[in-house]
């Protein structure tokens, strides 16, 4: 028996982490899987989560001969924000690719999300747009979260730098930001 593709419609699926007490609910899944003859995977398809529409888009390429891996991802929340990234596996864990996020309302977005935007305020429909881009290469491993060569906008401001997040018995984020200001 062979499956090459499967449609899911309506679905739901859940996770509750015991630690925290939270649940996060995907709902109203509608997304293809297909499954190429080399081992290729692609999944394409809609949902929601916490009420706001989100769309997914992802495809994995077959191993090479030394087991890495092809990925592609892309997001979009609700057309208020989308995020992308495409790059290799490897087979020792490691990923890298290339990171892309971006926002025309970054307090709009986070405040849609449920999370405070903090310094941001709240979202003002009479204030001009918190456009926000983001722009970098990721690098995982198995202790470490890195997001090098950041170029990033917020309104007029433009950062560029390293973000990194050293994991274990605790965490450490190491950030060096440079904003760069341009007056004329």
């Amino acid at each position: 028996l062979s499956i090459r593709s499967v449609r899911i419609e309506g679905g739901t699926a859940t996770w509750h982490d015991p630690s925290t007490d939270r649940t996060l609910a995907l709902e109203a899944i509608d997304a293809d899987i297909d499954v190429s003859a080399g081992g290729g995977l692609s999944i394409a398809g809609a949902m929601t989560v916490g009420g706001t529409p989100l769309r997914v888009d992802t495809a994995i390429q077959p191993p090479s001969r030394l087991g890495a891996v092809a990925y592609t991802v892309s997001l979009d929340l609700a057309g208020m924000a989308s995020a992308s990234l495409a790059g290799i596996a490897q087979p020792d864990g490691q990923v890298q690719g290339d990171l892309s996020i971006s926002s025309a309302d970054l307090a709009g977005t986070l405040a849609t999300l449920g999370l405070e935007p903090g310094g941001l305020g709240a979202p003002d429909p009479a204030a001009p747009l918190r456009a926000f881009s983001l722009r970098g290469t990721l690098r995982a491993t198995g202790d470490r979260i890195e997001i090098a060569q950041i170029g990033a906008d917020l309104g007029a401001t433009r950062l560029s730098g390293l973000v990194g997040v050293s994991l274990g018995d605790t965490t450490t984020v190491d950030a060096y930001l440079t904003p760069h200001i341009l007056a004329y």
